[in-house]
Formats: C-alpha cells, structure tokens, sequence
C-alpha cells in the first residue's frame, strides 16, 4: 500500500490523508451512503498518547476541531494537519473560531501554533490587527524572507519550504484578506498595500522575496513598490511563476471570472452544493490545485467570501501589465510545457535572471523531495548551472 509521502509527491496536498487504513469494505448506510461513524478507527490514531483540554478555551477550541475535522477527540498537543487539516479546512476552522470567541481569530496562527494548546496562548494574548505580514518564525535578525501568497490567498502551500529554510532566514509572509474589499483586483495597488505594510517590519533590511506561481507575480510587483519606498530587495525568487498573460489566457480569465460568478449566485442561493458536479467547476479548481468536496464542506459565507476573492484576482491578474523590477531574481521552474516562454518573459522583466529547473510539476515543486532545490533558491546557494 502506498505511502503518504509517496501520496504527497502525486496528489495536491489537500488530497493527502492523515493517515491510512486497508479495508475490506467501506461500511455503508441505509441510504447508501458512507458510515464514516462506523468506520475503525486508526492504530496510529488510538495508539498516541491524548492529552485531554485542562482549560474553558482549550475545551472550546477543541469542540471547535472535533467539528470541523469530523473527529471524536482531540488532544491539546495534536497537530492540525496531522488530524487530516487542510488549507481550506483552516478557513473554515478559523471563521467557527471567530464565531465561538467573537473576535477576529488569524488564518495565521495555524501556520505557527497548529495545536489546540498554541491555539489557547494565542488567543488569550489576541490583538486586533489588520496586516497583511504574517510572522512564520525563524532566526531572529537573519535575512528576512517574505513568502508571498498565491491565487489562493493562503501561505500553507509554502510549509514544505519553510520548514527546509526556517533556520537560515527570519520568515515572514503576506497573506491576504479573504472575501469582500480583499483588493486584489488591482494588483499593482496591492501590491503598494503590502509594501506599505512590510516597510516598517523590514526598516533597513534587504529582503528575499519568494512566490509561486501568482504568488511570483505579486512578489515581482512588491519588490517594485519596494524600491519606491527605498527599500532594496536582495532576491527575487520566482517559482514556476508566468507573468504575462497572452490572448489565450486573456480568454481563459474571461471564463473563469464568469464561472465565479455563476458560483458565487448559487451559493448565495443554494449553499456549496453546487460546486459538486459542475464540470467548469471541476476544471476551475483543478487548475487552483483545489478539491471540489473539500470546497463544498465549507459553510456558505466562507464558500462564497474564497469565491468573491478567487474572482478578484482572476480580475487583477487578466488587467495586469508588469513593469521592470531592476534587481537580481532567480526563476525556479518545474516539468512542463512552456517553460522556456516563462523565462523569456521573466527576463525582460527583471535586471538580472537565473534559471533553474526541478522535478516535479506546478502543484509537486513545493513539496518533498523537489523543494530543495527552492530552499538554494532562497539561500542564494543555487549551483550556477542556471541560463
């Protein structure tokens, strides 16, 4: 039976499970459908030592997982991701946190704190605050890195990268604002935004500033708003990012907005079940790296506030025109076509560029074992066997 680092090396990471189990048969109920409750439970999960919520809010935190995760218990010290947690699951975790303590909970806190214990601490020490920069950890006073999101809006497709990296650099990233006035249909003003935002955290600092795929499109755009606050970026690490669209994208945006569109007017009216069994749907979200039924267990307002951004950006992006951004920039590039295009469009587009390839496709590079080559990247130990 396959593994879950060999699952992880195939499957977008929201399709790879915690843990698994040979059955038989799967058990079914009356209705014919799954009898998840019926289902036996792990070894691996039974085997690991539980330690049970000791206060009010890791009690109300830990309902709060049991929820969202579909599980029966939840020990203080469990990660969330280890439990089955996903990108999307996260959001919706954070929304039903922010319900249950009224008050704004981060997406963030999963990134450094995924345990109910961390969860708790943070929580009881909870600031408002509005800022797009997340803190991710690292060596305090080493170069920064600043890890920009991608279409998604997240920073967990980066956790891979993070942990290869976290003891050379002092991490940070940008994560967006999910839903309504996210901004991101105007990408160069966005971009303005977070650098606004990352200036007085950087002061004098030269950055690396890393992201995939959109998330490269940002990071370039950032690292120009920089420079017109007088801030220096060391390195711009690109990763299979293509920042220009041609006709056939244009086109392409042009039907993905208006398929967001429709999907945002059904799950006003019907709730997530739409997105299943929608075939511009399917196509949507496999070119997002996102799974349909991991979408369609999010509750309506969170559904359509990832639809409204997702829209927004889609926006941003087929009116976007770069400019130049005039420092040095490695171009991380993974297995498919059109690569060599993406390179010559990267380098009219930067003041110096390195190109260097990797296993793995677009959705693959970021995790194991293909990541390595990201974190030379960053590191600027890339052997200079680039273009």
């Amino acid at each position: 039976m396959p593994d879950r680092e060999y699952l992880a090396a195939r499957l977008p990471a929201v399709a790879v499970p915690a843990v698994l189990v040979a059955v038989e048969a799967l058990p079914m109920t009356a209705g014919g459908k799954l009898d998840r409750r019926a289902l036996t439970e792990p070894e691996e999960l039974s085997r690991r030592g539980v330690v049970a919520p000791r206060t009010e809010t890791e009690q109300r935190i830990a309902a709060v997982w049991q929820s969202v995760l579909g599980v029966d218990r939840v020990g203080v010290h469990d990660d969330f991701f280890a439990l089955g947690g996903h990108s999307l699951l996260a959001i919706r975790l954070t929304m039903r946190l922010s319900s249950e303590f009224g008050t704004e909970i981060p997406l963030a806190h999963l990134y450094t704190a995924p345990t109910v214990a961390e969860q708790a601490e943070r929580i009881a020490t909870l600031r408002p605050d509005r800022s797009a920069v997340v803190s991710l950890g690292g060596v305090r006073g080493a170069r920064p890195l600043v890890l920009v999101h991608p279409i998604g809006g997240t920073l967990f497709s980066y956790l891979d990268l993070l942990s290869e990296v976290r003891d050379d650099v002092e991490a940070y990233g940008l994560q967006a604002h999910l839903g309504e006035n996210s901004g991101a249909s105007d990408i160069a003003a966005l971009a303005r935004r977070y650098a606004d935002e990352l200036a007085p955290v950087l002061g004098d600092r030269e950055p690396v500033l890393a992201g995939w795929s959109v998330g490269g499109v940002l990071a370039h755009e950032v690292g120009r708003a920089l420079a017109d606050r007088g801030i220096r970026t060391h390195r711009l690490v690109l990763i299979d990012s293509d920042p220009r669209p041609d006709e056939a994208d244009d086109a392409a945006y042009r039907a993905d907005i208006a398929t967001l569109d429709a999907l945002r007017r059904e799950v006003a009216d019907h709730g997530p079940a739409p997105l299943l069994g929608s075939a511009d749907a399917d196509r949507l979200f496999a070119a997002l790296g996102v799974d349909p039924a991991a979408v369609a267990e999010l509750d309506g307002p969170t559904t359509a506030g990832l639809i409204t951004f997702w829209r927004d950006m889609f926006t941003g992006l087929a009116a976007h025109r770069p400019g130049v951004f005039a420092g040095p920039a490695e171009l991380v590039l993974g297995r498919g076509e059109g690569r060599d295009l993406m390179a010559v469009a990267w380098r009219e587009l930067t003041g110096t560029l390195t190109v260097t390839h990797t296993g793995g496709d677009h959705f693959q590079l970021l995790r194991r074992p293909w990541v390595t080559a990201i974190a030379d990247a960053v590191r600027g130990t890339t052997a200079q066997t680039g273009e």
